[in-house]
């Protein structure tokens, strides 16, 4: 998804993923999602960084995935057209108390590129 004016240069694609987890499983799911999602992600074509936030949210804990990609394409790629990509659903289903929530970002600045527009 692109947003809708012009804002030049687009340095990376940013793809935020949000679920939520019980208290009592979220360790169980990091390990999960350590082992094998952020490790095939990782390795993708075009991934440039990986990164997993917790906070405790009510009686629940948010978990909050932040991955950066060269472009659109190199996500579509990985995650197919959906923007999802199944790892072990049933495994999922037992842990995930909400569905998950998938939004995308275009970076047009960052520390490195700001610095060099002003220099």
């Amino acid at each position: 998804m692109r947003l809708g004016f012009d804002v030049g240069v687009i340095i990376v694609v940013i793809r935020i993923w949000r679920c939520l987890t019980t208290g009592d499983d979220v360790n169980q799911y990091l390990l999960y999602l350590r082992s094998v999602c952020l490790f095939e992600c990782r390795i993708a074509e075009g991934n440039h960084s990986m990164q997993v936030l917790t906070r405790i949210h009510g009686t629940y804990h948010e978990v909050v995935c932040i991955s950066t990609w060269n472009s659109q394409r190199d996500l579509e790629a990985f995650f197919g057209s959906s923007g999802h990509k199944e790892y072990e659903p049933e495994k999922q289903k037992r842990w995930l108390v909400s569905d998950t929530h998938i939004e995308y970002y275009d970076m047009v600045a960052n520390e490195v590129e700001m610095a060099n527009f002003l220099s």
